[in-house]
Order: structure tokens, then sequence, then C-alpha cells
């Protein structure tokens, strides 16, 4: 019913525009303005514009006046939905609140469906009128009143990303995000600027250039001899960002922990494979090393897995004994950003830069049924940023 009620609604309006520009049309037509312009009844056209109402036909006259040789034509415009939508078939507002829906993460598909436009109509105007956008560096805020020694934590993570370069050509780049932020007496965060930066993914990123970055964010919003505390997944390059910049390496609990539930899932078989070791051997395997990293004895939990290591091969298998193998290679080498934990686990718990890698870039940009150009993936972080309001600098490197 109320489907019905708005369908009529739309029928009533679309009525009232062709009424009212017809009527200012026979007017023109009809003027001493037009004949004193010298423009001359030629035919009638029928002018096509969609609108969200629905489909706008209306009849309207075409002119033509003869001027240095050659006939110029004039098909009445003084309308606003005609003015506006000037040799177009969809009226901009429309176009904008599909264009909208889109940086808001709905598919081509969808938009077709929801309204009657074509994918390739959409497609080729937001590939024509969303222009590559980088957020400037003066969308960062800066900082006043910081003293020295005071605390900048700085959480940064990388993922792959694909993109459509030209219409069949699809390629990798890697995107880096930097979280800059502080800490009031509360625990909160404070103080927050982001980075984020694409690089071509074919090519090394040198440590240095993107420290680089980093000092310049530091050095223009914020202030130097600050005590500065990296937080990471204990990649290799986050370990020779810290040393680069000076800072402490805090490895972060979320990434430490998962890689933990992986090899220890709550599987009926994992569970089966744990209680025969713990029966045949005694070694409590699971409770052990979850003891040992409450307790931050990293050395004994990279013993143990290295002592019993053909014990664990022949009850959890070979998959599962090189996942531990490995976890005692991670834990050897982020030691020290292990233990610094221990300083204060509240503010050492955690890594921002993975959920804002996962909600703010993944969610936006990695769908199954669409693979965006390098300048829409841009648009689509932007929205969500200007939605948050977030301070932040986008840079890309290609």
């Amino acid at each position: 019913m109320e489907d019905n009620y708005s369908n009529e609604y739309n029928e009533f309006e679309i009525k009232s525009y062709i009424k009212e520009i017809e009527k200012l049309d026979e007017e023109y037509r009809n003027s001493d303005k037009r004949k004193n312009n010298g423009w001359k009844i030629h035919s009638y056209v029928i002018r096509k514009i969609k609108i969200r109402q629905g489909v706008l036909n209306v009849k309207l006259t075409k002119y033509k006046k003869f001027i240095n040789g050659r006939y110029k034509t004039y098909i009445f415009n003084d309308f606003y939905l005609l003015h506006n939508n000037f040799n177009k078939q969809i009226d901009a507002n429309y176009i904008n609140q599909i264009t909208s829906e889109y940086l808001n993460g709905a598919s081509y598909r969808q938009l077709e469906n929801k309204y009657k436009v074509s994918r390739t109509t959409i497609l080729n105007y937001i590939k024509n009128n969303i222009n590559k956008v980088s957020a400037p560096y003066s969308n960062l805020k800066k900082y006043n009143n910081l003293k020295n020694g005071d605390v900048l934590y700085i959480s940064v993570d990388d993922t792959y990303l694909k993109y459509k370069q030209g219409r069949n050509t699809v390629r990798k780049t890697k995107c880096r995000v930097a979280n800059f932020w502080m800490r009031n007496k509360k625990g909160q965060m404070i103080n927050t600027n982001h980075l984020i930066l694409f690089y071509h993914s074919k090519y090394l990123i040198k440590t240095s250039i993107y420290a680089s970055e980093i000092n310049n964010v530091i050095y223009h919003f914020y202030k130097q001899n600050l005590k500065i505390i990296i937080l990471g997944d204990g990649a290799k390059w986050i370990k020779k960002l810290a040393n680069l910049l000076g800072a402490k390496n805090i490895l972060c609990r979320f990434h430490l922990y998962a890689k933990l539930r992986v090899i220890f899932n709550n599987s009926t078989e994992t569970k089966k494979d744990l209680i025969s070791l713990y029966n045949d051997t005694g070694i409590h395997l699971r409770q052990t090393i979850y003891q040992y990293l409450h307790d931050y004895k990293i050395k004994e939990i990279v013993k143990l897995i290295s002592q019993n290591y053909n014990l664990i091969f022949h009850y959890l298998g070979e998959n599962k004994a090189k996942l531990l193998h490995n976890f005692s290679i991670y834990l050897n080498r982020n030691r020290l950003g292990i233990l610094e934990i221990k300083d204060d686990n509240e503010i050492y718990n955690g890594n921002n830069a993975e959920p804002f890698i996962s909600h703010l870039i993944k969610r936006k940009t990695k769908h199954s049924w669409s693979i965006y150009s390098i300048n829409n993936v841009v648009n689509l972080i932007l929205n969500d940023y200007a939605i948050t309001n977030y301070p932040l600098y986008i840079k890309v490197n290609f």
C-alpha cells in the first residue's frame, strides 16, 4: 500500500515538472524576446532525464538562427532541471546520491538494481568525476604545549590491496598505516594523527624512507625529544623502523595470541592430540605455553618447543610442529618487544593499526564483486575518514 502511494506521488511530481516546463517553453516560443533574438522555430525534440522520481520525458522546442555563415541551435533550457543537466541524461543530484552510496561500499550491481541505472553509466560517471585525491598534509593537526619526555605512540601495520589500472589490468599495491597518539592521565587516546602510504608492491619499500615520512609528521605536528614507542606485529621492518626512530618496539599482543589460537584451535582432533600427549608424556603443552607467556618466560617457551619437537611432531602432526617451531622463532626475535609489555599492561595491550587496517581499509576496498582503481580506493577510504573526522594524510607513491 505504501509503495503504491509512493509510486503515485512520484508520477504526480513528474507530471507537475512536465506541465511547468512545457508552459515555460510555450511562453518563450510566443515571446517577443525570442523573436527579437532572431531564433526561428525549427522542430521539436524529446528531452529525457532520469531523476529521483523516475524518468522525465518532456517535449521542447528547437530553434535555429544563421550567424556568421553558420546555423546555431538552441533548445529551451530555462528550467533548473534542464539547465543543471545540460547534455546529461541523469540528474546531477540523482547521480551524486548514487556516488555517495558507492563510496559507502555499495557495488555497481547493487546500485544498478536499486536505481535502474546501468553499471556502465555509473562506472563512467565515477571514473570521470572522482579524481585522484590525497588528503593534504595540512589535514593533520599540530599539537602544542608538549613537554620533553612525553610519550608518543605510533602503531604501524601494512596490507596488500588489488587495484585496477586501465580496463583489464589488475595490480597490487602495499598500504602502510601509521597511527600517532598520546594518552591522558585516564589512559584515553589524545593528540591523534593518521598516515596512510601506498607503494608499488613489486618494489622493495625502504624502511629508511618510511621512517623519514614518520619523522616529518613528528617534526611538524608534535615536537622533538619525545619518548617514542612503536607498536606492531613483530615484522622485521617494524623492528628496523623502531631502531631508525630511536624508539621502543612493543609487540602487539593481538598478533601474538592470534598465532597461538591458530595452532591450538578448538577442534576435536587438536584436543584429542593434546590429551594423548599429556597422558603419554606428562607435558601439558598448551597450558604450559600460555602460562609461560603470562609470566613473560620467553626463553622457557623456546626451550620447551625445541626440546620436545619430535614428540610434538609425533602427537600433533607435521603442520602444527612447524607452526610451533616458527612461533618459537617469532618469540625469540621479538623477545625484547614482549618484555616491554610488562611496563604497563593497560598501555601496551594492543595495536590500533590493526583495526584501522581491517575496518577502514579492507572493509571498504576488499570486495569479491569489485576491484577499484587506485583513485577510487583513496576516495573510499577518505569517505570513511571524513565521517569519523580523523586527521589524516594519504600519499600515493606511484
